[in-house]
């Protein structure tokens, strides 16, 4: 059977000179002749990086956005120059207004601008959809947990007085011969609900592997320890921590999963 294959074409660390690194995170999926950008990174950089990989951008089927953030959106503006496709949102409050505020510090926008070429072409999801055979947007992801939260200082407004709830937030599953991947951008969602809600739509106990930004970088202990748990029930095998997780996500699966973790800097091809 062909692999499934997983280029990682922007994050925070490169695994090669060669390779560009930006705070952001895109992510081809090839799976039986269908091609998936997950995230398009904060910038053009997508476009070089693929060049160095070999990887033929204008000949994606669909871009879908983990949720409205600058550093998953941001490189649209560089793909509308080449490609004329569907972009898959799970909800419309990713092209809102969004902001982070934070006490001392002026506020920053950090949502995104939907190119023109592209504004015609926007797919809002909000149930599980199959874009490919075993290839499956999540849309909405439920809320479960009671110690999950979006993982930052997330506004609609510039005063900070209404919170962001990133309603948008989802993910990816891919149904490869090694078993369920879950791919994920930051989940602001929490990665326990999505953990937790794939394992319900598919009755199962057990992930080939989990890759994506994490949002664990003000995680407080309690959190660490439940995602921790979270990962050891669902059974993941494979885990690639990168982008958002930060340090602690990070330090805390490590110590936990050791040789599960596995790199995913820009520039790395993983096959399932």
């Amino acid at each position: 059977m062909p692999k499934t294959r997983f280029s990682f074409l922007v994050e925070n660390e490169s695994c090669r000179p060669e390779i560009g690194s930006e705070h952001g995170l895109a992510v081809l999926v090839e799976k039986e002749g269908h091609r998936i950008l997950f995230d398009t990174g904060q910038s053009d950089l997508l476009l070089a990086n693929a060049r160095e990989m070999s990887i033929d951008l204008s000949r994606i089927d669909k871009i879908v956005l983990s949720h409205g953030h600058y550093d998953h959106g941001g490189g649209l503006e560089a793909l509308s120059h080449i490609i004329d496709t569907e972009i898959i949102v799970a909800h419309q409050a990713a092209l809102e207004p969004r902001y982070s505020v934070s006490p001392g510090s002026p506020p920053r926008q950090i949502g995104i601008t939907m190119p023109e070429k592209f504004a015609d072409r926007l797919q809002v999801v909000s149930k599980v959809t199959e874009l490919a055979p075993g290839l499956f947007f999540l849309g909405i992801i439920p809320r479960q947990t009671a110690f999950e939260d979006t993982g930052g200082s997330f506004f609609l407004d510039p005063e900070g007085k209404e919170p962001d709830l990133l309603p948008d937030d989802s993910g990816l599953l891919v149904l490869t011969d090694s078993g369920p991947v879950l791919l994920v951008g930051c989940a602001h969602s929490g990665i326990v609900n999505i953990l937790q809600y794939v394992a319900q739509m598919l009755s199962i106990n057990e992930f080939s592997a989990v890759l994506g930004g994490l949002h664990l970088l003000n995680a407080k202990p309690e959190r660490l320890q439940k995602t921790v748990d979270a990962f050891r029930s669902f059974q993941v095998k494979q885990i690639g921590p990168v982008h958002c997780t930060g340090d602690r996500g990070v330090s805390a699966l490590t110590s936990a999963f050791q040789d599960r973790i596995i790199s995913c800097c820009a520039g790395t091809v993983l096959e399932f």
